[in-house]
C-alpha cells in the first residue's frame, strides 16, 4: 500500500511538472506572442503635420490585420495592433517605442513617421532586437545592413533619378533648368545631394535650391526665387500639404514650371488642395492608388469598403496595407513557434513576392532589406481630381550603391 501511494504521488508530481512546462512555453518570454495573440506596434503621426499621409497608413495596417483575423488569424493567433502617436517628434517617437516594447511587449512594429525619428531609434532597435519596417526612403536604413530594420519603398535618390530620367529621356528636353525644393532635415538633404550629384554627372543645369519645411502653408519666397532663376522643372521632397502650398503659390505668382514630387506628395489629395494650380504636377510613387484596377487593389478596395462603408482613402492606405501583408506573410512562414528572430529570418525569405498590382515585386534577403526597386510616374488630371499613370513600373537608370 505504501509503495502504491508513493507511486501515485510520483505520477501526480510528474503530471504537474508536465502541465507547468506546457504553460511556461508561452508564459516564458516570447515577446509579443501568446497562445492566442500576436501584439504588433505602430509608431506614426496621428495628429501632427503629416497626418494626411500617416493616418491612412495606420488604417491600412489595422484593416489588413483585421481581415487576417476575420479569416482565423495566423496559426490560430489574432493580431492585436497597438498604435502610438509620435507627431513627427523624436522625443515622442522614443517614448512610443519604450511603451510598445516594455509595457505592451510587441513582437515588431511599423514606422515611425520620419527619417529623423527612425535614425534616433536605431540603437534602441538593435539593443532590443526589435523588428521594424519603415516607409522612410533613406539609404541609411539599409546601408550598412541592419538585421532588424526593413525599408518598404524606394529611396529618395532613386525617385530623383527617375524624375530626371523622365525629363531628359521621355520628354527629351534639351538643357532643362532644374531646381530642387527640399526640407531642412536629413530626408531633404538626401534628396538635395542626389539631385546635385545626378545633374553634375549628366551636365544638367541645377539653377536653384530652396528650403520648404513640413508644416509650411506659404511658399511665396521660394516661388519668387524659383521664378527669378527661370526654373522650368522643380523637383520637390514633399508631403501632401506642402506640395499643394508650392503649387498654389506658383500659380499665384505666375511661375509656369512643371513640378515633380517625391512619393509622400504624390497623391490625389494634393490636387484637391491645390485645385487648378496642379495643372503641371507630376509625382513618383512605389504604390498604387485605390482607384487602380489591378487585382490586388480591387481586393483591397473591396475589403476597405466593407470595414468603412462609403469612405475613401488616399494611396498611403496601400502602403500600410502592404506593410501588414508582408508581416503577415512572414508570420505565416515562421510557423507556430513565432518569435522576433524567426520573424526576421522569414522576412528575409521573401523573394519576387507578387502583390497583384499593389506595387512592384518585393524581395528581401539576408544582405538587403530594401523591398522595392520599381516606381511609376503619375500626372495630375485636374478636372477628375486624380493622378493618371504616365509610365509602367520602372527603375531609374542610376541606382544607389
Amino acid at each position: 500500500m505504501r509503495v502504491r501511494c508513493i507511486f501515485l504521488r510520483i505520477i501526480v508530481l510528474v503530471s504537474i511538472m508536465i502541465f507547468l512546462g506546457g504553460v511556461s512555453s508561452y508564459a516564458e518570454e516570447v515577446r509579443g506572442v501568446t497562445k492566442d495573440t500576436i501584439k504588433f506596434g505602430v509608431i506614426g503621426d496621428m495628429t501632427g503635420p503629416i497626418v494626411a499621409t500617416w493616418f491612412p497608413m495606420i488604417e491600412g495596417v489595422r484593416d489588413y490585420f483585421k481581415y487576417v483575423n476575420d479569416q482565423g488569424g495566423i496559426h490560430g493567433r489574432k493580431v492585436n495592433v497597438i498604435a502610438e502617436d509620435s507627431r513627427l517628434s523624436i522625443p515622442l517617437a522614443l517614448a512610443a517605442f519604450k511603451k510598445l516594447v516594455y509595457r505592451d511587449k510587441i513582437i515588431a512594429f511599423w514606422g515611425p513617421g520620419s527619417t529623423s525619428e527612425i535614425y534616433a531609434l536605431f540603437s534602441q532597435i538593435e539593443k532590443e532586437k526589435m523588428p521594424c519596417m519603415s516607409p522612410s526612403p533613406s539609404d541609411a536604413l539599409i546601408n550598412p545592413y541592419k538585421r532588424y530594420v526593413f525599408l518598404l519603398g524606394t529611396l529618395y535618390e532613386e525617385q530623383a533619378y527617375l524624375m530626371i530620367d523622365y525629363i531628359t529621356k521621355d520628354l527629351k528636353v534639351k538643357n532643362p533648368r532644374i531646381a530642387v525644393v527640399y526640407t531642412d532635415n536629413e530626408s531633404g538633404k538626401t534628396l538635395l545631394r542626389a539631385v546635385e550629384r545626378y545633374t553634375e554627372l549628366t551636365g544638367l543645369n541645377l539653377v536653384s535650391k530652396q528650403v520648404l519645411n513640413f508644416g509650411a502653408v506659404d511658399a511665396a519666397s521660394q516661388v519668387m526665387n524659383l521664378k527669378k532663376a527661370n526654373a522650368d522643372y522643380v523637383i520637390q521632397l514633399a508631403v501632401i500639404e506642402i506640395a499643394a502650398a508650392l503649387l498654389r503659390d506658383a500659380k499665384k505668382y505666375g511661375l509656369d514650371a512643371t513640378f515633380f514630387a517625391t512619393m509622400f506628395g504624390c497623391d490625389a489629395d494634393t490636387i484637391k488642395l491645390a485645385g487648378k494650380a496642379a495643372k503641371n504636377f507630376i509625382g513618383v510613387h512605389s504604390f498604387s492608388p485605390l482607384d487602380d484596377n489591378s487585382p490586388g487593389v480591387v481586393e483591397m478596395r473591396k475589403i476597405s469598403l466593407k470595414y468603412h462603408p462609403g469612405k475613401t482613402h488616399n494611396r498611403y492606405y496601400t502602403v500600410g496595407w502592404v506593410a501588414a501583408l508582408l508581416y503577415s506573410e512572414a508570420m505565416k512562414r515562421a510557423g507556430r513557434d513565432l518569435n522576433g528572430e524567426r520573424l526576421v529570418d522569414s522576412l528575409e525569405t521573401i523573394k519576387d513576392f507578387d502583390t497583384k498590382g499593389l506595387c512592384g515585386p518585393i524581395t528581401f534577403s539576408s544582405k538587403n532589406h530594401k523591398a522595392l526597386d520599381s516606381m511609376k510616374l503619375y500626372k495630375a488630371d485636374v478636372d477628375k481630381v486624380t493622378l493618371i499613370p504616365i509610365t509602367s513600373w520602372r527603375k531609374p537608370s542610376r541606382t544607389v550603391n
